[in-house]
């Protein structure tokens, strides 16, 4: 829609609003009751609410008719795997456990920050800063629990010393979190978080817990959204807003999106570096055959191109000169 267009719609839209406010006067003026301008006012907006219906059904299947497997598409972007692919089991039972056990995981997940997390920040904050205030006010996972959203465990292709699963893993809860520095207060809400992540669990061993080991890694970039309170709203508009997604995102990227894993060891016997670190699965060797149209950024007569190839590889980025 152009401009002209847009101030069509604004001129239309005000009218309708004045015409409704000089239409309610009236009625006062015209010595009607209260009752029904009320009664007007609940069918107006019950009929602005049917058009609005009737307009969305209208819209949802003329986009079907335009392009159906694009709207199939665009409508499953938020259901689980388990209705989409056969093979991805639903693990209800696994979300039965989790929704027990968050009460617990909240009690847990406070104590771990407050007895690690946060003297290791105020120590940062102190020599940084030069504020040693810092403090977690507020931690509270609330009572919405995380959710797998369909797990898919894999038979073939895969070493007979390991287990290897997929699972789909969604939250979006009610927590809270409030931290304090100084005067200053900001706070962190509504935490939205999609991923698709993979545990391992290796080596198989004969002897009790049967597994070795564990790894955790995600498998594509996890998609996340929040709210933010107090002093840190400002922060909560479009280009700052998405500063901080991109940074909490490639934070979390360099930890845990493959090739970059989180391990645990379960048993002492086995070797932190088979978890650590594994041997590679292949090498990815990328040729550039040519560029054209390049720019000239040298300053003088003779500058020319001075081009080089950026490639992104899961959050990491590797920079090639050439000339």
């Amino acid at each position: 829609m152009d401009a002209k267009g847009e101030m069509l719609t604004l001129a239309t839209q005000c009218a309708k609003t004045l015409s409704l406010l000089f239409l309610i006067y009236l009625m006062g003026c015209l010595g009607f009751s209260f009752s029904w301008i009320l009664l007007a006012f609940v069918v107006w907006i019950w009929r602005k609410r049917y058009i609005r219906e009737k307009t969305d059904k209208f819209s949802v299947a003329r986009a079907f008719a335009i392009d159906e497997e694009k709207e199939i598409k665009a409508r499953h972007q938020f259901l689980p795997e388990w209705v989409l692919f056969p093979e991805t089991e639903r693990a209800e039972w696994v979300n039965k456990i989790i929704r027990q056990l968050w009460p617990f995981v909240g009690v847990y997940v406070g104590d771990y920050i407050k007895t690690k997390v946060e003297p290791s920040l105020r120590e940062t904050f102190a020599n940084t800063l030069k504020m040693s205030s810092f403090k977690f006010e507020v931690l509270n996972l609330g009572d919405v629990p995380l959710r797998v959203g369909g797990v898919s465990v894999f038979r073939e292709s895969v070493s007979r010393h390991e287990i290897v699963m997929d699972m789909e893993v969604y939250y979006s809860g009610d927590c809270y979190f409030k931290v304090s520095m100084s005067k200053l207060k900001a706070g962190i809400k509504d935490i939205q978080f999609h991923a698709k992540v993979r545990v391992v669990l290796k080596p198989l061993v004969n002897v009790m817990p049967l597994v070795g080991g564990v790894q955790v890694y995600f498998l594509t970039v996890p998609d996340i959204n929040f709210n933010l309170t107090e002093i840190a709203n400002v922060f909560d508009f479009p280009g700052f807003a998405d500063m901080l997604r991109k940074a909490i995102t490639d934070y979390l990227c360099n930890m845990m999106l493959l090739p970059n894993k989180y391990s645990m060891k379960i048993m002492k016997d086995v070797s932190g570096i088979l978890l650590h670190y594994p041997e590679p699965q292949g090498v990815l060797r990328v040729n550039i055959i040519e560029g054209k149209d390049l720019m000239k950024k040298d300053i003088g007569i003779l500058g020319k191109s001075d081009p080089y190839c950026r490639i992104s590889g899961k959050c990491r980025i590797r920079l090639i000169p050439g000339s």
